[in-house]
């Protein structure tokens, strides 16, 4: 018969004193480490004999769209147990290629369009691989107007019931029948608008699924520029809207422009050790100059003050931040 060894815990609680008597375990009893090795022995046993059985239920969940649940159970798989660990790599791989062909728009099959390119309000941009749906809208077509002849023939006689669930089902593929006529309309991405693609580059993901919710294109509408300007977090409290100023551009340094503050919007951002808002402005002028992208420097009129005060405000503001740090 297995050894035992009774080990004894107090405390005011039955977890305390479990917590206790587990602390009281010395781990170089032989006792201990022979349970720990049949334990161990046990274990890889276990995943030896039903490694099988776990990539089989692996794939059935990932088959119901399970994905998260089907991971959870390859993970649980030990290194230590070799042979069955490789084939849960294997299975993984699969069952992540499946999830991404579940999560994914469809397949890029033509790019027309890349950075750089202007376009027009209706250009087709890229196309979307359409077999598969063209395949499922006919099947779809086909199983509806089987269950409409039922719905008829039922109806002639006078089968109320066996009507109603042949029109029910005819609804359903109905609405499934929709959903890939949507797909379809989606299938082409046009431009919203006569513009200039200042990103997206789809020439290279040609047979790639492509994810919900990617970011493929960005246009910048043609004749519509807006200014944004980054103010230190030191100043932006003498920034309103409405306000005016004057920028130029680093790739034109000899022309000035003049804009005015439209928006102070709540977005900080991190650069070279300090914090900048976003303030959107718009320009007064257009010029054949502006591209979009460009960046340059701005100046905002905020009001009039001393040379004294311009010169020392940052001093003497960094002074009282720190002597109201260490000052109690």
């Amino acid at each position: 018969s297995p050894s035992k060894s009774p080990f004894v815990g107090t405390g005011r609680s039955r977890n305390e004193a479990a917590n206790q008597a587990a602390k009281s375990i010395r781990v170089s009893d032989p006792i201990y480490r022979n349970f720990l090795n049949d334990s161990k022995e046990k274990i890889l046993s276990y995943y030896h004999n039903e490694c099988d059985f776990i990539m089989a239920e692996a794939k059935k969940l990932a088959s119901q769209d399970s994905f998260e649940q089907a991971f959870s159970l390859l993970d649980q798989v030990p290194r230590v147990s070799k042979e069955c660990y490789k084939k849960a790599l294997d299975v993984s791989a699969g069952i992540y290629k499946s999830r991404l062909e579940y999560d994914c728009e469809g397949y890029l099959s033509k790019a027309f369009s890349r950075a750089g390119d202007r376009v027009e309000l209706g250009q087709t941009l890229a196309q979307f691989d359409i077999a598969d749906l063209l395949l499922e809208r006919t099947s779809l077509t086909a199983e509806r107007n089987q269950e409409l002849l039922k719905y008829e023939a039922a109806k002639a006689q006078y089968k109320q019931a066996e009507a109603k669930v042949h029109q029910s089902r005819a609804d359903k593929i109905g609405a499934e029948l929709d959903l890939v006529e949507a797909k379809l309309a989606r299938a082409e991405i046009k431009a919203p608008f006569n513009g200039l693609i200042v990103s997206g580059d789809l020439s290279q993901s040609i047979g790639e699924p492509i994810q919900t919710g990617r970011e493929l294109f960005e246009i910048a509408p043609s004749g519509a520029f807006r200014l944004i300007l980054q103010v230190d977090e030191r100043d932006i409290s003498f920034v309103k809207s409405s306000q005016t100023g004057r920028f130029v551009l680093t790739a034109r340094p000899e022309e000035s422009h003049s804009f005015e503050v439209q928006r102070i919007t709540p977005v900080l951002k991190a650069k070279e050790g300090r914090n900048y808002y976003r303030v959107e402005a718009n320009l007064e002028t257009l010029s054949d100059a502006f591209r979009p992208g460009l960046n340059g420097r701005g100046r905002i009129g905020a009001g009039q003050a001393t040379i004294l005060w311009i010169w020392t405000r940052d001093l003497v503001a960094w002074v009282r931040l720190k002597l109201w740090a260490f000052i109690p």
